[in-house]
């Protein structure tokens, strides 16, 4: 049970009422909901990533937003990236509903997309725009350019090549099929899809908001922007905010957090962070890890290709052992076998040994296989690993008097699995290990204030999960 306190809340009172004004993301998966989390935690605001948008839930998240000295952004995942798109658009309109009916929020919420644009983004976006109302708009981009994610004549380039010739259109459970944003959007959804190309945000904030203002005009409420740099960014930002503060309109960015981030920055008061964030990159190769006094563990469920390739570099670079789960006896039925499983995994990572840190993996050399599981085996699986991660957590409190130093979590569903069966009601966001892999901390429950890096299936390089696990081992 979360304790609510005693606190009564009001509806739709803002800052003017003498409550603290906040922000809303909802995204459809963890990994990404906590990647534009930490992008909000280095410019000053608090951002809460909250496991299930039940009304306790939420009661226990306004609290949190009420009780913190600097203004604070709740974050919802939907985990919608890879189911139908109209069972997607109402999950979406299920999580922003009662929070708009609970407290009205800024201008602005957010809608995270996918910075590869798989998934479900045009119904998604439409549905966001139905529970704001006819008086709404939302301009999309899939830029981030820290991550070589950019947007030219509505083309989502990364690293300069088309998204559908990247490893993004081979995805297993959500592929990309079209490069060109409008058109992917037009297909997802009714209505007109408007573009602001390049040369109209190279003019700068007030011809993107003509633009915008143009559009709308004309009754296209889906916007997509180009933008191939933090300052092409800013400007859309700049017009997003401006657009919806003069008109008294409501806006949803739609991006995978550079767009949201500088937005909300401007609509919140803007505060020195309560930790001074590193350097993106600090946490390369250079720093030497150190043993911590408890062990890092590392747990592993995406099905892309470059996880297989970084989690290969982690064990030949850092020496460490990554046992492969059985996914069939995870996801059977059978529970004296499955149980075996779970406490073989449990073992594992809890046993005493020289080396700081121990992981598993969910997926083997047949990927494929895994991924043929219907829907309640893979949710057996799912539930059975963050049950061996628990167990393993809770024989390292007992031995050792503390909890891991930290857990590295790679897959959307995989973090939320963990995270829920480590009795978490959400993740502090704190600060960026690198573009979209991200460091916080539990949030309620036994273990709060464990660290948490949590990292989606197609980001960063080879080193990415040796860069991520080195954060934990440093202080």
């Amino acid at each position: 049970m979360i304790d609510n306190g005693s606190r009564p809340h009001h509806h739709h009172r803002d800052a003017s009422g003498g409550l603290p004004p906040f922000g809303v993301v909802v995204a459809d998966d963890l990994t990404g909901a906590n990647a534009t989390g930490v992008l909000l935690a280095r410019q000053g605001l608090r951002a809460l990533s909250v496991m299930d948008p039940g009304p306790e839930t939420l009661r226990w998240a306004m609290d949190w937003i009420d009780r913190g000295p600097r203004p604070g952004v709740l974050l919802f995942n939907t985990a919608s990236r890879s189911i139908e798109p109209a069972v997607a658009a109402a999950r979406v309109r299920r999580t922003l509903a009662p929070v708009i009916e609970h407290r009205t929020p800024v201008p602005i919420v957010a809608k995270r997309i996918d910075s590869t644009a798989r998934g479900n983004l045009g119904a998604e976006v439409a549905a966001a725009l139905d529970v704001l109302g006819p008086e709404s708009f939302a301009v999309v981009t899939a830029a981030y350019p820290a991550s070589g994610r950019t947007v030219v004549g509505g083309y989502l380039l990364v690293e300069g090549t088309p998204v559908t010739r990247t490893g993004a259109a081979h995805d297993p459970l959500a592929p990309v099929r079209c490069s060109h944003l409008p058109t992917l959007l037009q297909h997802q959804q009714p209505g007109e899809v408007a573009h602001v190309p390049l040369g109209k945000v190279m003019e700068g904030a007030r011809a993107v908001g003509s633009a915008i203002v143009d559009a709308l005009s004309a009754g296209q409420r889906t916007i997509v922007a180009d933008a191939v740099s933090d300052e092409d960014i800013g400007v859309l930002a700049d017009a997003t905010v401006h657009v919806a503060t003069q008109l008294h309109l409501r806006a949803v960015c739609a991006d995978p957090g550079p767009l949201t981030a500088a937005a909300l920055a401007r609509l919140l008061p803007a505060t020195a962070p309560s930790e001074t964030p590193r350097a993106v990159g600090e946490v390369a190769a250079a720093l030497e890890p150190r043993a911590p006094s408890s062990p890092v563990l590392v747990v592993a469920g995406s099905t892309t290709e470059l996880t297989r390739r970084q989690l290969a570099r982690l064990e030949r670079e850092l020496g460490v052992s990554l046992v492969v789960a059985d996914a069939g006896l995870l996801s059977c039925e059978v529970t004296s076998k499955r149980s075996q499983e779970i406490q073989r995994l449990a073992r594992h990572l809890s046993e005493r040994g020289h080396h700081p840190v121990r992981g598993i993996r969910t997926i083997g050399d047949d990927a494929h296989a895994l991924l043929q599981l219907p829907p309640r085996q893979q949710a057996r699986l799912l539930e059975a690993v963050g049950e061996a991660v628990r167990q393993a957590t809770e024989a390292i409190v007992r031995r050792e008097g503390r909890p891991p130093a930290g857990l590295y979590l790679s897959g959307g569903d995989v973090t939320a699995a963990v995270v829920r069966a480590l009795g978490a009601v959400a993740i502090e966001l704190v600060d960026e290990v690198l573009p979209l892999a991200a460091l916080g901390r539990l949030a309620g429950g036994p273990f709060s204030g464990v660290r948490v890096v949590s990292k989606g299936g197609l980001v960063g390089g080879e080193d990415a999960a040796v860069s991520c696990v080195r954060r934990l081992m440093s202080p």
